[in-house]
């Protein structure tokens, strides 16, 4: 059960200072206690965890206009971020985790403001059928923690021009762009201000879980462990990943399944795996993570990555779509030019 919230709302509008601040802020998690985050970037497209940088977004175009590209610790598709959309997080211990009631917070303060929302699938908030709202979320030890989008007055031309979302999502969500699928909060109420809606979470934090929020002083950072963590973020290995090496001699193979696009890219060498890759805009980013650790070093056999992905989706509790994930990648796997096939 919550007992203590604190909250903390960052004047940086740098991406990798501010993922790192969550990043801490989910580390430190302990029962009883959430952190709740308030932050925004300028000019930024943030991808997921699994994506190719070079696929969701121009960031060449991005980086000479002087926006970021920053990649998350938490799956999901690639969004873009400027001063008038606002990010939360929610940071919690595993035992107080819950996505519902965290949900309730952001459509109570939207409501408050004579907003008349809805939750639809399994990470969107929307407004008469068009999104304001994409959440993603993030899993380590007993640590989690549960982020989102609000949309204020977010440049959606911008948006458009930078993400470069493949023609299969977009006929899979039955709509022409990513613009025609999104609506800014502004739309419903033309007065909205950001500052308006940090405090209508505010309230609607304590509202929720009938505590009464203190502010977290930075005097009480560990900014040594913070400094470590915006080095990572900031780390070019990081952002764009090892998405865009040389493909000659890779096995590949994609799909995209109602949890989300998969590609698997394998380089067989020995007769083993190495240096297996799962690029994917599914939202189970610790589950792939950890799947591709599985598989480094197997034999470069269906049947051996086929059972790697069985005990794998066996022994995740956590994510809940597990299950049907491992039907699909081993079937997936299986159109794969394996030896043995």
């Amino acid at each position: 059960m919550i007992e203590k919230i604190l909250f903390y709302r960052t004047s940086s509008l740098l991406p990798w200072p501010n993922q790192a601040l969550e990043a801490w802020f989910t580390e430190i998690a302990k029962p009883g206690q959430l952190i709740f985050y308030l932050w925004q970037n300028d000019h930024t497209v943030v991808i997921g965890r699994n994506q190719d940088a070079l696929a969701e977004c121009l960031a060449d175009e991005l980086e000479e206009s002087g926006g970021y590209l920053a990649r998350r610790l938490s799956g999901g598709g690639a969004v873009y971020h400027d001063q008038e959309n606002l990010n939360f997080t929610f940071a919690l211990h595993e035992d107080d985790y819950d996505t519902l009631r965290q949900t309730d917070v952001i459509l109570s303060a939207v409501k408050a403001l004579g907003i008349e929302a809805e939750r639809t699938g399994r990470n969107d908030l929307t407004i008469d059928g068009r999104k304001f709202s994409g959440h993603s979320y993030y899993r380590h030890k007993k640590s989690r923690f549960h982020n989102g989008t609000l949309m204020v007055q977010t440049d959606t031309a911008k948006m458009q021009r930078y993400l470069t979302v493949s023609p299969d999502k977009l006929n899979a969500n039955r709509v022409q762009s990513v613009r025609s699928r999104v609506i800014n909060l502004r739309e419903a109420a033309p007065d909205l201000t950001v500052d308006a809606l940090a405090q209508a979470l505010r309230e609607a934090l304590q509202t929720v879980y009938c505590v009464e929020a203190e502010d977290f002083s930075p005097a009480d950072f560990d900014w040594q462990r913070i400094e470590f963590w915006e080095r990572f973020f900031t780390d070019r290995d990081w952002r764009f990943g090892r998405d865009g090496l040389d493909r000659s001699g890779v096995w590949q193979a994609e799909q995209r399944f109602g949890w989300g696009k998969i590609a698997l890219r394998f380089t067989p060498r020995n007769n083993c795996v190495t240096e297996p890759l799962i690029v994917s805009d599914a939202l189970e980013a610790s589950w792939l993570a950890e799947l591709t650790e599985r598989w480094t070093g197997l034999p470069a056999r269906c049947s051996a990555l086929c059972d790697a992905v069985a005990v794998m989706a066996e022994a995740a509790e956590a994510d809940v779509r597990a299950p049907e994930m491992r039907t699909d990648i081993i079937e997936l796997l299986k159109t794969m030019p394996w030896p043995e096939n």
